[in-house]
């Protein structure tokens, strides 16, 4: 798994590399892809063999408890696996995830699209270029797929993290929190990259503890470069590695290690992470001079105002676990308790768990403002996940039962929850509904999505024609030539306008209008001059 990531985030630099001196082609990311898969294959056809051989599905099936937990993360596969062949229709995927890549494409080069709308564009982009070549041959049933991919990755990860701590039959229940968080449900048929840096942050963590056991600098150093690639993946990982320092420190002073070792360690950690995200940094301060922009500008700017009030403190926590609008597992804030009750009675590593799952927590909430959604908990869910299987087995017999129950509950009404929302969308899924007929009824036109309804734009926009854009939120189907108001250039030409949920700017009251269509609220005008 550990090989397996940093070929990822190999072939992710590799594409990077080419798109930002102009060479994004068709052509050089099938040869770069080639390439991977070829290395790929010869580096982890042996081991891949070697894990298949030691799985045991007749062990499996003789007990009863890892058979159930193991059928139900498989149901809620199949469940989310059927979810790729939804057209996409998540708001942020329409706005960023997917546009800027395509952009991309149209474009030929990695660069930094300017103006009020697509401003992630300077933030890294790992998981976004992976989208690249799934665009180059698809569309969204391959984005989606590639994320549903890192959500299995996520589910090994975390098992073999979770061994380190506890059996298999609780690094399994582990699995099933985990995956029954309807949030991670969720993003597992979005074409997101929330779970590829929750891939990332959970292979670190597994070499942070592994380091804490083995003390082999190896584990720290990898540690620190699955961290990078978290953070070039989604750049709020950044905020890990205070947690990192913060845990290295504690553990030398556990351990009465002198101030220079502490800070060898820290130096190492922190230099590995900064080379990893350094592209990152260096494209943003080429663009912005902001390393971290949109961050610390006017569009993300923070406040400290309420932050260490208690009653606002008590109100964070209390959406974050109970009403977040992206919905995470009640069962964390039900076992929370037991840490207290249980800690002195955990063994040194359970300790450290407990230790870093309540750090992350305050670093949670010290950035919550740029991250108040459940899915930005997302690699938290995942120590948290580990956690619960600890405390559930160190718990007497009566509380055992009683959150098993609980558990299982949850995953039950996960089916019931997933099956039921993919089950509206089967029609689409079977050909049953066109592509264009579900994206007319699902998209949302009075907050920004498009989609050329009735054809319209296909019929009588040639390539040499360009749309300027105004009022556009979400662009990704927006599938003829065009330029958005919000990046529109002096020397940019263009003679048709479209205007979505927006009155034509008073300048062009010349212009006449040709088209209009009252269930996208798009409005066409046409140069008469």
């Amino acid at each position: 798994m550990f090989l397996l990531g940093i070929l990822i985030a190999s072939y992710s630099y590799a594409i990077f590399l080419i798109g930002v001196f102009g060479y994004l082609t068709k052509n050089a990311v099938f040869l770069i892809t080639l390439i991977w898969v070829f290395l790929v294959i010869k580096l982890l056809k042996n081991k891949f063999v070697t894990q298949l051989k030691k799985i045991s599905i007749k062990e499996i099936s003789q007990d009863k408890f890892e058979l159930v937990t193991v059928s139900i993360i498989i149901i809620l596969l199949l469940i989310n696996f059927i979810g790729i062949f939804i057209p996409e229709i998540s708001f942020d995927a329409l706005w960023y995830h997917l546009t800027i890549p395509k952009l991309y494409i149209d474009i030929g080069k990695i660069t930094f699209i300017p103006g009020g709308l697509l401003y992630y564009s300077a933030l890294p982009k790992m998981g976004e270029i992976l989208y690249i070549s799934a665009l180059f041959i698809d569309g969204t049933t391959l984005t989606k797929f590639i994320h549903f991919f890192f959500s299995l990755l996520c589910l090994i990860s975390l098992y073999g993290f979770s061994r380190i701590f506890v059996s298999k039959k609780f690094a399994l229940l582990s699995v099933l929190i985990f995956y029954s968080n309807l949030v991670v449900l969720w993003e597992s048929t979005a074409s997101y990259i929330d779970l590829i840096w929750t891939f990332f942050e959970i292979i670190s963590f597994w070499s942070f503890f592994r380091y804490i056991s083995s003390k082999n600098k190896k584990d720290l150093i990898l540690s620190a470069l699955f961290l990078g690639f978290a953070a070039g993946t989604k750049l709020l990982g950044i905020r890990d590695i205070v947690l990192i320092i913060v845990f290295i420190t504690i553990l030398g002073f556990v351990e009465k290690k002198n101030f220079l070792s502490i800070f060898k360690d820290i130096i190492l950690y922190s230099t590995t992470f900064m080379i990893v995200l350094s592209p990152w940094i260096i494209f943003s301060y080429f663009y912005t001079n902001n390393p971290i922009y949109p961050f610390l500008t006017n569009i993300y700017s923070l406040s400290t105002t309420d932050l260490f009030n208690f009653l606002n403190i008590l109100r964070e926590y209390t959406i974050l676990f109970i009403k977040s609008p992206d919905p995470i597992s009640p069962i964390y804030i039900i076992v929370l308790p037991l840490i207290f009750i249980y800690f002195t009675s955990l063994n040194l590593k359970s300790k450290y768990l407990s230790i870093f799952v309540l750090l992350s927590l305050i670093l949670w909430y010290l950035t919550y403002q740029v991250g108040a959604e459940g899915r930005y908990m997302i690699p938290y869910l995942a120590l948290y996940s580990t956690l619960c299987s600890i405390l559930i087995l160190k718990s007497n017999t009566y509380i055992r039962k009683t959150l098993l129950i609980i558990v299982f509950i949850i995953a039950f009404s996960s089916i019931l929850y997933r099956g039921i929302a993919t089950l509206r969308f089967l029609p689409v899924v079977f050909g049953q509904e066109s592509k264009g007929d579900f994206l007319t009824k699902n998209l949302n036109f009075d907050f920004g999505d498009f989609y050329d309804t009735d054809g319209w734009f296909a019929e009588n926009i040639r390539e040499n024609d360009k749309v300027l854009l105004i009022g556009f939120h979400n662009l990704y189907y927006v599938d003829f030539p065009f330029v958005h108001e919000s990046y529109l250039k002096p020397e940019d030409s263009f003679n048709y306008i479209a205007a979505q949920n927006t009155d034509l700017p008073k300048r062009y009251n010349n212009w006449k209008l040709v088209y209009e269509n009252d269930t996208t609220n798009v409005k066409v005008y046409k140069d008469i001059n």
